[in-house]
Parts: C-alpha cells; sequence; structure tokens
C-alpha cells in the first residue's frame, strides 16, 4: 500500500514539474489560443491592435508588444509615423485550481483550493500618419524609431 501511494505521489510530483517547465510567458507573436497579438483595420488610416499575454506576462512587456506591432503594422502600411488614439490595459483574473486539493476536502478543512492569477491585455487604436509630426507630441510614435528601439526586446 505505501509502495503505490509513493508512486502515485511521485507521479503527481512528475507531472507538475512537467506543467510548469512548459510554462512561459506570451513571446511576440501573433495570437496562438488567443495569447499573442491581434490586429484589425477600422478604417484607411485607424487599425485596433491588441495583444493579450498569459500569466507569466508581464504588464510591461505586453504593453511594449503591443506598440511594437502598431509600429510594424505603419511600416506595411508606409506611414512614417503613427498616433496612439486611444490605449488601455485590462487585467484578467483567471482563477487556477490547486491539483493538490480537492473541493471534498473543504467539508472537513477552510483552506483555499484555488488561486488567482492576473493575464494582461491591451489594446489600442492607432491613426497611421502619412508624415512624421514637426514637434514633439505626446502619444505620437515614429515609426522606425520605435522598430528599432525595442527590436530587442522583442526577439526580432
Amino acid at each position: 500500500m505505501r509502495i503505490e501511494r509513493a508512486v502515485r505521489q511521485l507521479a503527481l510530483g512528475a507531472i507538475i514539474l512537467a506543467a510548469s517547465a512548459c510554462a512561459s510567458p506570451t513571446p511576440y507573436q501573433p495570437a496562438i489560443d488567443g495569447y499573442g497579438y491581434s490586429d484589425r483595420a477600422l478604417s484607411e488610416n485607424r487599425v485596433e491592435v491588441i495583444f493579450h499575454g498569459n500569466m507569466w506576462t508581464a504588464q510591461e512587456d505586453v504593453e511594449r508588444y503591443l506598440l511594437y506591432r502598431a509600429a510594424e503594422i505603419a511600416e506595411r502600411e508606409s506611414a512614417p509615423a503613427f498616433r496612439v488614439a486611444d490605449q488601455e490595459t485590462e487585467i484578467e483574473e483567471i482563477i487556477v485550481p490547486d491539483p493538490c486539493h480537492s473541493p471534498y476536502y473543504l467539508t472537513y478543512f477552510a483552506y483555499s483550493i484555488t488561486e488567482v492569477e492576473e493575464e494582461f491585455v491591451a489594446r489600442a487604436e492607432i491613426e497611421l500618419l502619412r508624415a512624421p509630426p514637426v514637434t514633439p507630441d505626446a502619444g505620437i510614435f515614429e515609426t522606425n524609431t520605435v522598430l528599432s528601439d525595442l527590436a530587442d526586446c522583442t526577439g526580432y
């Protein structure tokens, strides 16, 4: 009986270790299973850009990836600059059940069987500008500057 229990505990430990080894932040990538960047045209010169990071992706990275994607879109559309017309970062709470506990135990013990993790989703509406700004303006970014400054931060 003890050997069976030890084998089960060892197997459970191996599964948890394997699952945690696969856990990593969302890389800069097109959306896969909802994680990564996506965009859609709103008009001829406006685009909505979204970056959804998983629970291991820092808010700063999510927002940085969103800005980099906006610059990629501006470059693709031959826009030397773009304005971030509207931007927000949402926090989505994900309830993660603890694999080592069962609701059955709540009958006898009052402890939490779940953990709450946060995921960040950054959204922005960008306006593609056909000329770079003459004077510095908050919310306006030069396409090439963003691409060169953030290339190392995105892995590109």
